[in-house]
Order: structure tokens, then C-alpha cells, then sequence
């Protein structure tokens, strides 16, 4: 099972990438970005996606990694409750 777990993972990741680069080479076009008032660096606005997208997944599983650490903490308590308990 492990295997194919990684061959999905692995077809993910390449899908994202050829996805990404589509995203790119159709989005040629520079743009300039402002943030918070300072000027960023001018680039394709393809690009400008990509970051925002990635941002946002990292920020998103940023945010979920405490309650997934918290449900494996209570899933561990609990499997060590049904051992004590003998089944």
C-alpha cells in the first residue's frame, strides 16, 4: 500500500507542475505588484498565480496542522484505552 501511495503522490505532483507551467506560458504578460504600499518585483502574471495559489495551500495547511496534531494525540489515547481495555 505504501507503493501506491507514493505513485499517487508522485502523479500529483507532476500533474501540479505541468498545470503550473501551463498556467505560466499562457499568462505572459509582466505585472507589477503592490503590497502593503511597497512595489514588488515585476513579474509574468502567471507567475503572480502561482505564488498566490501556493501561498494560500501553505497558509491553509499551516492553519490545519494543529487540529490534525490534536486528533492523532486523541486517536493514540484512544487505541491505548482499547489495549488496557483488551480488545
Amino acid at each position: 500500500m505504501g507503493k501506491l501511495k507514493l505513485l499517487w503522490w508522485i502523479v500529483i505532483g507532476v500533474m501540479a507542475i505541468v498545470i503550473g507551467v501551463w498556467v505560466v506560458v499562457d499568462n505572459p504578460e509582466p505585472v507589477m505588484v503592490r503590497l502593503a504600499g511597497f512595489k514588488l518585483q515585476e513579474l509574468p502574471t502567471g507567475l503572480w498565480i502561482l505564488l498566490a495559489f501556493t501561498v494560500g495551500c501553505l497558509f491553509g495547511l499551516l492553519c490545519g496542522w494543529p487540529q490534525l496534531l490534536r486528533q492523532k494525540k486523541q486517536l493514540n489515547s484512544l487505541r491505548r484505552q482499547l489495549r488496557k481495555a483488551g480488545l
